[in-house]
């Protein structure tokens, strides 16, 4: 196959390419380039030309936080405070089945593909997640959840044994080289510190990734520092040995929650670690996030709808954080468009470097934040050498969008204009896997369509 557009943002270092094509092969690029060049090659000759015209080819993009499994319970109508939320989401799960998740976890999926989206850091709770993105032909990561600890603490780590070997055997079967198991504690209120050395170790033993929800919420800092908040009295209520549940200590622990995590052998040297939402943190946080060699995820959109505050994201682009985008779980969003996520994270950083008095190249930030869901947003996944760029051998993952480049900055173009609903294709390991109107019209190689 060959994808022919006005121009191609390889998002590898390389310039724009006006009047591009990509050269795709057995599910992997081959050759990315000017259209007159890539097709006078020996071995574009008689393979299917696809036009898209006056449009932007790109990277597949990349969500790096997202619950598939949760897409039925949204779009969220209006702001909620999060730990009444969160509350309303377990009630709300209660309710459902095997096969209410599965089908959730599909329609995820393809609202995924419709948004250009080929590669997800999705949190698997029940499993349907994996399922449905391994029958999608999703990349990503797929974080195995565990939640619990205390007394039971040995009987659900065996079921989590279990389940991450019945998941390690559906990631072999996809087949999928861009799709790999990883684990994930679920947060540091949700899981005893015990569960959270058991996770991390598991994980650093077998080389699998991590990911942790951190930092979210005021209440979260406000349990681990002090013991105070609204998390923290509902961590009161005594479990049947009459024990609080861990971690709530009278007076707290005296710790941020990366400081607490960090105590509890979360990071590794080397060890890929993706820390989701990272709202509140402060300078030392950061350094520490640094030297961990940690990823963070930002979720702009779904941590003001459940009013949680904004990250810093100026001072993490400062530092060099690696850093994806995710929209979260439709459940707490009013849509999976990365493009609207992105312009609230430009609207933050705006705002943070006026507060500090700092200048700001908006051309120079709209390219760093389109880097986000497409190169540096594999790097947080520790998928960068399958994904994200529009570079000869990686897989041949791209989204297309219909928006005529001509006469400007293209990534001002996208960071100001451009949403889900300006998807064309979606294609996937060179083949259309989403086609926003009748497919393009195939010409013969050698011919400008």
């Amino acid at each position: 196959m060959i994808v022919t557009a006005a121009l191609a943002l390889p998002m590898d270092g390389r310039a724009p390419i006006p009047d591009a094509a990509v050269l795709i092969a057995d599910g992997r690029i081959v050759a990315v380039g000017p259209r007159a060049e890539i097709l006078a090659r020996p071995d574009a000759a008689g393979r299917e030309c696809l036009d898209y015209g006056a449009a932007i080819v790109l990277p597949g993009l990349v969500n790096a936080h997202i619950h598939l499994e949760y897409t039925h319970l949204g779009p969220l109508p209006a702001p909620q405070r999060f730990f009444p939320w969160l509350q309303g989401l377990v009630r709300w799960s209660a309710e459902r089945g095997p096969e209410d998740w599965l089908a959730s976890a599909r329609d995820g999926a393809a609202g995924c593909r419709r948004a250009g989206v080929t590669c997800l850091g999705e949190i698997v709770t029940r499993g349907q997640g994996l399922a449905a993105m391994a029958e999608a032909g999703l990349r990503g990561v797929a974080y195995l959840e565990f939640i619990g600890g205390g007394a039971d603490l040995a009987a659900r780590l065996a079921q989590f044994d279990a389940r991450t070997a019945e998941a390690a055997a559906t990631v072999r079967a996809a087949g999928n080289p861009g799709l790999r198991l990883g684990l994930s504690p679920h947060t540091p209120y949700s899981v005893s510190a015990a569960g959270i050395r058991a996770v991390a170790g598991r994980a650093h033993r077998a080389g699998a990734p991590l990911a942790m929800h951190l930092a979210e919420s005021a209440g979260e800092v406000a349990l681990l520092l002090d013991g105070t908040g609204e998390i923290a009295d509902f961590l009161r209520t005594i479990e049947p040995d009459g024990q609080p549940r861990e971690p709530y200590r009278a007076g707290g622990h005296g710790l941020g929650p990366v400081a607490y995590v960090a105590t509890q052998g979360l990071f590794a040297p080397g060890h890929p670690t993706l820390l989701i939402h990272a709202v509140h943190l402060g300078p030392e946080d950061i350094a520490r996030i640094v030297a961990a060699g940690a990823a963070v995820a930002l979720c702009p959109r779904s941590n003001t709808l459940l009013e949680c505050g904004d990250a810093p994201v100026a001072a993490l682009l400062d530092a060099g954080v690696p850093l994806g985008v995710g929209t979260d779980s439709l459940g707490s969003n009013r849509d999976l468009d990365l493009f609207a996520e992105l312009r609230a994270l430009a609207a933050t950083v705006r705002q943070q470097r006026a507060e500090r008095g700092e200048p700001l190249d908006e051309g120079a930030l709209a390219r760093r934040l389109l880097g986000l869901v497409t190169a540096e947003g594999a790097r947080a996944l520790a998928l960068d050498d399958q994904v994200g760029t529009l570079t000869p051998g990686k897989l041949a993952d791209l989204a297309i969008l219909a928006l005529d480049p001509a006469g400007g900055d293209p990534y001002r173009l996208i960071l100001d204009r451009a949403s889900a609903a300006d998807l064309r294709a979606t294609i996937i390991g060179g083949r259309v896997a989403y086609d926003a109107a009748t497919p393009a019209t195939p010409t013969p190689a050698g011919a400008r369509g």
